[in-house]
């Protein structure tokens, strides 16, 4: 079980590298064991997960309120389309770093997106919670919402970016390559596995 010394020391490292200060690397045990235990962190995240499942359960039955899956079903579908994209990611990023000639140990990477996945699930959901409120509304919260959405996401992605550039210090085209080489396969894979489990509605 992950302390919350462990948990705190984290986050101010993810803080530090996000400020662009190399020395937040050092919170981080890039070991094989710490990598093993950075796969923990997610413990942190259940409540949010649990909130997102939730609001997914929402919008399916919103697009499809004559669905006949029971709550259980549909949660056991979306939740091993989150868990599959959870593993793949290491696995990509495995490739990935020998494959782009990043300066940084594929454990130290892995270790670095295990934790940053914490904090970014929180504002993640804090994100479409908020936004979904401000669609209920008129059509002008609406355009507020989208606001919302784009500029939330936005900054995390400047936040991912920077972590990134600060902790291996590899150019703007790894980086951007790195993204797209675990992203993109992560997000065709996800859709359509939740067309073929028909819980596509809820993506």
């Amino acid at each position: 079980m992950l302390l919350r010394s462990e948990f705190a020391r984290s986050l101010r490292g993810l803080w530090l590298l996000g400020q662009g200060d190399q020395d937040g690397m050092q919170a981080f045990d890039t070991s094989i064991i710490g990598v093993a235990r950075s796969f923990l962190a997610i413990i942190w995240s259940l409540p949010v997960i649990i909130a997102y499942l939730i609001f997914q359960r929402l919008e399916f039955l919103t697009e499809i309120p004559d669905a006949d899956q029971g709550s259980l079903d549909f949660y056991a579908k979306v939740g091993a389309i989150e868990a599959l994209a959870l593993v793949t990611t290491p696995l990509l990023i495995f490739l990935c770093v020998p494959l782009l000639r990043i300066n940084i140990s594929t454990g130290a990477l892995i270790v670095l997106t295990n934790w940053f996945l914490v904090p970014s699930s929180y504002l993640s959901v804090g994100i479409i919670y908020l936004a979904y409120g401000l669609d209920q509304a008129d059509s002008f919260s609406s355009t507020i919402s989208l606001i919302v959405l784009a500029g939330g996401f936005l900054l995390l992605a400047v936040w991912l970016w920077t972590l990134l550039k600060t902790a291996s210090g590899a150019h703007a085209w790894q980086i951007l390559c790195l993204l797209v080489l675990t992203l993109a396969p992560q997000y065709v894979m996800s859709t359509e596995l939740a067309s073929f489990l028909g819980v596509s509605a809820a993506y």
